[in-house]
């Protein structure tokens, strides 16, 4: 059993992460940086758009060291590089250049040794990568046996004799969302439940656990904006998008995890990046319940629909509205939707008045 990757850097430019998703891939190592103080030009962009798209990410770095005091400092270059991300799958050395092939084999693993245990020391889930050849004659592989291997053996099959974590099995992979070749990868242990335990593991709480530290609340009003997501891992994206969606949270877990914010009446988990304040003054019952009649709501490039059930967008509207009779109606998505009319006078006037059903508002 086996998860499908790949590994990118700046050559790869854009990537529509979307597409790569919808490809089958579930995890990506990310270039973050090189030698004493190189930084890959697309590892935030990359990081950032994969974790959106229910990508895991780890990251590496490419080492010149030919010394272990080299081999330090590019480690804490790598850490300061990567530090502040959310990293759910391995951090690798990736070590294979030139400069080392030719150095004694003691010294080239002690370098291989400094770096990995530096990159453990910052609380990272650490692994080598490196070709099947230099593993085989390059290192002292057996003192490297404590890592996991990310072993480079392009062919049909992987003929590193040790134990693999990740098999590069080519460097010329084509697939949707990537313009060009791209490095293929298979995966043979879960490391995001891995990475995900360890990361729980350097946790240390206190008789009473503290609130968590997040930017939004249990009950907190939000405003919603994207997909939403079958659990809280983001491994399953939900169908419908939502825009400028008024709802409120209904429970947070571990903050380790993408999509740690359960939305509404459990309609899907969200990523917080996805989440703005919403208006002040209302409360949580009011999202599923009666707003009250002439409540006046200013709508901007609103979709306003011909029914609640059908969801058949009519138009685009922009201006002040009023809710004909604040009752709401919730659809089979979960969706809240209030009738409106075009002027005050006309709330509870009568069916005809109405004008359409919104889902998304601006309260005033």
């Amino acid at each position: 059993m086996y998860i499908k990757g790949i590994d990118v850097s700046y050559c790869q430019e854009y990537i529509d992460w979307a597409k790569v998703y919808e490809d089958g891939i579930r995890f990506a190592m990310v270039r973050a940086s090189y030698g004493a103080s190189g930084v890959d030009p697309m590892f935030a962009e990359n990081v950032i758009n994969a974790k959106n798209n229910g990508i895991y990410v780890g990251a590496y770095h490419y080492c010149y060291a030919v010394s272990v005091e080299e081999a330090i400092d590019e480690a804490n270059h790598f850490i300061n590089t990567i530090s502040g991300y959310d990293i759910d799958y391995p951090v690798a050395l990736h070590i294979e250049d030139p400069s080392g092939e030719y150095l004694l084999q003691s010294l080239i693993t002690e370098i291989a040794l400094a770096f990995l245990q530096a990159t453990i020391n910052a609380g990272y889930y650490s692994m080598i990568y490196s070709s099947s050849s230099w593993f085989a004659k390059v290192f002292d592989d057996e003192r490297l046996q404590n890592y996991d291997h990310w072993v480079f053996d392009p062919g049909p099959e992987n003929t590193y004799k040790g134990k693999t974590g990740i098999w590069k099995y080519s460097v010329s992979g084509t697939i949707k969302g990537i313009d060009g070749y791209v490095g293929l990868d298979y995966a043979y242990n879960d490391y995001a439940a891995i990475v995900h335990e360890k990361n729980k593991s350097l946790i240390l709480y206190p008789e009473s656990a503290p609130e968590l530290d997040t930017l939004f609340k249990v009950d907190d009003i939000v405003y919603f904006n994207g997909y939403l997501y079958e659990d809280s891992h983001a491994e399953k994206k939900l169908n419908k998008f939502y825009e400028n969606y008024l709802t409120f949270i209904n429970d947070i877990v571990d903050m380790i995890l993408p999509a740690p914010y359960l939305l509404g009446n459990s309609i899907g988990w969200a990523m917080e990046k996805d989440l703005t304040k919403g208006p002040s003054g209302i409360l949580m019952s009011s999202i599923n319940g009666n707003l009250g009649a002439g409540l006046k709501v200013y709508l901007k490039d609103c979709s306003v629909y011909k029914n609640s059930e059908n969801i058949e967008t009519s138009y685009l509207v922009t201006g002040n509205y009023y809710l004909y009779d604040g009752e709401p109606f919730s659809n089979y998505f979960g969706d809240i939707f209030y009738k409106i009319v075009s002027d005050d006078v006309n709330v509870g006037a009568g069916e005809d008045c109405v004008i359409g059903y919104i889902s998304q508002w601006e309260i005033i």
